[in-house]
């Protein structure tokens, strides 16, 4: 399950602070110009992700300013033979859906009991 689907950071450039900051924090760097080879490198699901069998769900909200809609497109595309591949795109989203949790926690309840059997 993925909330604010990051299929890479090739746009880390693009990326208006804090967020860079953010990313080169946790990356153990104190300038975010720094960060980016080892971020575009290492945060790379390019060959991974289409290796995936297990049921996925991606949620990625629409107005996401953070995450562009580019990279639910790269992950759709590496996942495209997979067979259990929900992606829920609320239009009104933000990042991760943060203003939408009553709606969208209860659809991804359903989903993983559904996956786990709990639901018929």
């Amino acid at each position: 399950m993925c909330s604010g689907v990051l299929f890479d950071l090739s746009y880390y450039d693009q990326m208006r602070d804090p967020a860079r900051r953010g990313f080169a924090f946790v990356a153990g760097y104190d300038e975010a110009e720094k960060a980016a080879p080892y971020l575009r490198d290492t945060l790379d699901l390019s060959g991974h992700a289409e290796r995936v069998r297990c049921p996925v769900y991606a949620l990625h909200g629409a107005q996401d300013v953070l995450i562009p809609a580019t990279q639910v497109d790269r992950l759709r595309k590496a996942m495209a033979a997979h067979a259990d591949m929900t992606f829920d795109i609320p239009e009104d989203g933000n990042h991760c859906c943060h203003n939408l949790y009553a709606v969208v926690r209860p659809r991804m309840a359903d989903w993983l009991a559904e996956r786990l059997g709990t639901r018929t």
